[in-house]
Formats: structure tokens, C-alpha cells, sequence
């Protein structure tokens, strides 16, 4: 269901689209559903980056149980970053995980901003979709959920 070309699935840009928007539940389903993709093809490059922005979406959302799972998330994407090499992702989740020390409840907890998430998912399907050639069924839902930033 996800396309595994460019880098991110589409999956986790639905995630991040949908995070964006502050559609939690989206998000979260579309996260959850990444994770479980990447890890049963096994798309090692791509876990790190899922779990990562799982982590940004729970951050934002803000719950006390969203920050736990969170810090969890982080740690799992700073060990498989630095077992593979990505650096700019164990940085990122470095970063998110340093912020948990003065953590605020909120949109923008996590340092990366509901609309700049939305415009790099935004970015990331209006690069992807033509190469990729993605099925409507699939470019249909990531449409309705970036319209509002364009």
C-alpha cells in the first residue's frame, strides 16, 4: 500500500500530511501502518525516518502518554540511525529528544511546526506522485488532507 520509492513511503507523508492538518487519528493510523510496512518488507533505511516522524506527530498532539511513546520512538530512531549511518535523523531525533527537557504541551512542541510538516508532506507527494506514478486510490486521500496549505 506504500510506495517505497524517494525515500519515505507514502505512508509516513499521509502521517505527516495528516499531522499537519491535526487530524490525530489519521495520523496515527497512517504512522502505525508505515511502521508495520517498513518493518515487514524489512525497508531498514526507512524505520528510522518513520519512527521518527511518528515521534514529531505524538509530540504535537501532546498527551501524557503521547510523550512517553514519543522519547520511546526517538531512542529507537537515534540506535537504527546510528547503526546505519543516518546521521541527519539521529540528529533530528537528538534534537526531539533534548526538547522533551523543557517540554510544553501543544502543537509546536516538538520543534517542528504543524505547517512545515504539512509542506514538506505537501512537497514530498507533488515531487513523488508523477515519477511514481502512484494509484488514485492513494493520491486521492493526500490531496484532501494538504488543500488546506496550499
Amino acid at each position: 500500500m506504500g510506495s517505497q520509492r524517494g525515500g519515505v513511503p507514502v505512508l509516513t507523508a499521509a502521517g505527516i500530511a495528516a499531522a499537519g492538518a491535526g487530524n490525530w487519528t489519521s495520523a496515527e493510523k497512517h504512522h502505525r501502518a508505515s511502521i508495520a510496512r517498513i518493518e515487514a518488507v524489512p525497508y531498514v533505511t526507512a524505520q528510522p525516518i518513520a519512527r521518527y516522524w511518528y515521534a514529531d506527530m505524538l509530540a504535537q498532539r501532546g498527551g501524557p502518554e503521547d510523550i512517553e511513546a514519543a522519547k520511546a520512538l526517538l531512542q529507537a530512531s537515534i540506535t537504527a540511525s546510528d547503526a546505519i549511518g543516518l546521521v541527519l535523523y539521529a540528529r533530528l531525533a537528538r534534537r526531539g529528544l533534548a526538547q522533551f527537557g523543557g517540554f510544553r504541551h501543544g502543537a509546536d512542541s516538538s520543534g517542528i511546526s504543524e505547517k512545515a510538516s504539512a509542506c514538506y508532506a505537501r512537497h514530498w507527494f507533488e515531487t513523488k506522485t508523477d515519477s511514481v506514478g502512484l494509484q488514485e486510490k492513494v493520491a486521492a486521500p493526500l490531496r484532501s488532507i494538504i488543500q488546506p496549505w496550499r
